[in-house]
């Protein structure tokens, strides 16, 4: 199994779905990012452990980070490896520190995986499947982007697939005009 190692570039709120904020995670060399849309307490968490904010009471992340460290638990690595209806699916491995280490896996929602792996400063990796599916290859939307007017004209002929991915990069860069026109299109695609 291929794995791409990946860092969190940020959350921003989803515009659209109410309620729900996108978590953009991106490969190293940043041509491809995954959007993951989190809830609202997984976004708090996460955003919380990445500016190393504390809390008078701790967030149930840090609850199993003080639980894990008490009994010799380390999280060495999380991997995204799979996608289904629009899920991904996770896997936390962790060590036990002992005489000799010992490694386990658990399946785990991605949201929780990650605002573990932070709080752990663990590696975040995801299948070259997982990033073939759900990533946005950046160099493809650049390309499309130069041609951003002629392709309002032409949004027809793309593919419904390319138009998702379109939607997704168009409203993680805040180009809400452009997006809507996208939109509309994948709509009017649904109804027929």
């Amino acid at each position: 199994m291929e794995l791409i190692q990946l860092n969190i570039r940020g959350i921003s709120h989803n515009q659209v779905q109410a309620g729900a904020y996108a978590l953009l995670l991106e490969e190293k060399s940043g041509k491809i990012k995954i959007p993951i849309i989190i809830g609202i307490l997984e976004a708090q968490s996460i955003a919380s452990a990445l500016e190393k904010h504390q809390h008078i009471r701790p967030f149930t992340h840090d609850l199993f980070v003080n639980f894990a460290k008490n009994f010799d638990f380390n999280i060495k690595s999380i991997i995204i490896y799979k996608i289904y209806d629009g899920i991904f699916f996770s896997r936390i491995i962790f060590e036990k520190l002992c005489n000799e280490k010992i490694q386990k896996e658990i399946d785990s929602r991605t949201s929780d995986a990650i605002a573990l792996a932070i709080r752990f400063k663990s590696t975040i990796y995801a299948t070259k499947e997982v990033c073939d599916q759900a990533g946005i290859h950046f160099e493809h939307y650049f390309a499309l982007n130069n041609f951003k007017q002629d392709i309002k004209n032409d949004l027809k002929k793309l593919k419904l697939e390319d138009l998702q991915n379109l939607l997704k990069q168009a409203v993680l860069n805040e180009e809400y005009e452009f997006a809507s026109h996208i939109k509309k299109e994948i709509d009017n695609r649904k109804l027929q």
